[in-house]
């Protein structure tokens, strides 16, 4: 009796949009300022009610996917300034200490030096989503997805914060 074939996946193209001078000036125009704001306001809001402890866990993810994003978009060039670049990093090594400690204490509580660098780390980002185009800021979003699955999948190049609030580390090669 012949083998049976495992059936193919059926062929779905793509939809293809063929204006790409209007492709060009979308991602070559800024963010819409309601977007902005609503951004800007989302990651305040989750900064201040983290402080006060309403929803840690859900704050903590709200904020380390807006450094995550930061980085990235400090890569492709905005604030992309040895300071600016410390400062997020900083804030991303912050937010590992924090989740490290709930780990093994329980608490969210944060000492003077990790609010200041979370301050300041947020506001790189604020400074960024107001300079960013959006496709600067589309591409920042796939480079922090991409740079999430790899690191999930133990691929890790720089710190990540990854959903929960696990702090992914890179894992030093063999030389």
């Amino acid at each position: 009796m012949p083998k049976t074939r495992k059936p193919r996946k059926a062929y779905r193209p793509k939809p293809e949009r063929f204006d790409s001078i209007q492709i060009a000036v979308e991602n070559a125009g800024t963010l819409d300022p309601a977007q902005v704001s609503t951004a800007i306001r989302a990651v305040d809001e989750a900064f201040m009610r983290f402080k006060r402890a309403e929803r840690p866990a859900f704050q903590f993810d709200v904020m380390a996917d807006a450094l995550n994003i930061a980085e990235s978009l400090s890569k492709i060039g905005i604030c992309s300034d040895a300071e600016s670049m410390e400062a997020i990093l900083r804030a991303q090594r912050t937010l590992a200490t924090l989740a490290g400690r709930h780990q093994e204490r329980g608490t969210w509580a944060m000492r003077a030096e990790e609010v200041l660098a979370l301050e300041d780390g947020l506001l790189r980002h604020t400074i960024q989503l107001r300079y960013a185009s959006r496709g600067e800021y589309e591409r920042a979003i796939l480079m922090t997805k991409a740079k999430l699955s790899a690191a999930l999948r133990g691929q890790v190049s720089a710190l990540i914060i990854a959903p929960g609030g696990r702090p992914i580390e890179p894992t030093p090669r063999a030389p």
